[in-house]
């Protein structure tokens, strides 16, 4: 060992070394260490192996797909577009329906149509979480809107 302290590697004491990236290295000349990755490695992207924190284990129930949280989020969204959508279409189809359906059901078949698309969509697992989004804004909005507003034009209230 010597007392002189070790200097630093750099580039310009090599001689014979490649003077671009690409060029071959002569061989007895010393090859500079690899730098240091500026960020690390990114996690994997779908989890599996084990003791990987990243992803679901391996033996993960259920589908690969979306979960039930979303599926219900999804439904409650379409379910507030289709009764937007509905109190339109019984505004506009009132006076025509009345005269075939008379009363309250000309303004409330499209509520009807949107409940039994809902119920239908139940007996599919794959569908089960949207239609249960669906059928809560359905019969929230029953509650809250339609009954008070049938109530009120009906004079029962």
């Amino acid at each position: 060992m010597s007392d002189t302290p070790e200097e630093p590697w750099r580039p310009e004491e090599r001689s014979g070394a490649p003077e671009r990236p690409g060029d071959p290295v002569p061989p007895g000349a010393p090859v500079p260490p690899e730098p240091a990755p500026l960020l690390p490695p990114a996690p994997p992207v779908s989890g599996g192996a084990p003791g990987n924190p990243y992803g679901p284990p391996a033996s993960a129930p259920g589908s690969p797909g979306m979960s039930t949280g979303a599926g219900v989020g999804i439904g409650v969204g379409i379910g507030c577009g289709a009764m937007v959508l509905a109190t339109v279409i019984g505004l506009v189809t009132l006076s025509a329906i009345a005269t075939v359906l008379p009363g309250p059901i000309g303004f409330l078949w499209p509520f009807i149509a949107i409940l039994v698309v809902g119920v239908v969509m139940m007996f599919s697992p794959r569908t089960r979480p949207i239609a249960t989004g669906i059928l809560i804004v359905t019969l929230v909005f029953s509650i809250v809107v339609i009954g008070p507003c049938v109530g009120l034009l009906s004079g029962e209230l």
